[in-house]
């Protein structure tokens, strides 16, 4: 996995933060994540820059992004 830290400096200590992280299947870290009892909103997406994504928050608000770049 790559860290894609986009670089934004917290507001507050307590501020929420965002992590992408990119794999090589979208699709098994759905249903590996989703067997763990990890609740995820939505099932990947193709967005249309190419990537297939779904995304989760941990316990603390975060954002954690999951993203696979498509073939093409």
């Amino acid at each position: 996995m790559v860290n894609r830290d986009e670089g934004y400096a917290p507001q507050a200590p307590s501020a929420c933060q965002g992590f992408e992280f990119q794999v090589a299947d979208v699709d098994a870290e759905y249903r590996r994540i989703s067997s763990l009892g990890v609740e995820v909103k939505e099932a990947p997406k193709d967005l249309p820059w190419g990537y297939r994504y779904f995304n989760i928050k941990d316990p603390d608000g975060n954002g954690v992004g999951l993203v696979q770049a498509l073939p093409g």
